[in-house]
């Protein structure tokens, strides 16, 4: 049994800049990972301040969340083929702002290190 999975042609900008995003926070994560201080505030919205603190591994969370968020979507994308031409464009540029939002979060974060 041959599964085969074709990207409607539609979706092929969204799923481009999504990697790009990707592997730009990829990048991003490394590079912090090698220059940063052994702890980074990740969690810089809780109430203690000794909570904010994280080991910098923790700097990955943002490219493992959007590669998982690509791959499921887009699986959901291809495997859903009964849903109109315009609610897919729409779900995959929501995934890609919400990847949007991962990246400048983790920005946001070397910021306030930096």
């Amino acid at each position: 049994m041959k599964l085969k999975l074709k990207l409607p042609p539609s979706l092929k900008t969204p799923l481009i800049v999504s990697g790009v995003i990707t592997g730009g926070l990829l990048v991003v994560a490394l590079i912090s990972f090698l220059i940063l201080q052994p702890e980074v505030p990740i969690f810089y919205s809780l109430g203690a301040k000794n909570e904010w603190l994280a080991p910098k591994i923790w700097l990955f969370l943002f490219p493992v969340l959007s590669l998982a968020m690509t791959l499921g979507h887009f699986l959901l994308l291809i495997v859903s083929k009964s849903l109109e031409k315009t609610i897919t464009q729409l779900f995959a540029w929501a995934t890609v702002f919400i990847q949007a939002i991962l990246a400048l979060s983790l920005v946001r974060i070397i910021f306030i290190i930096s």
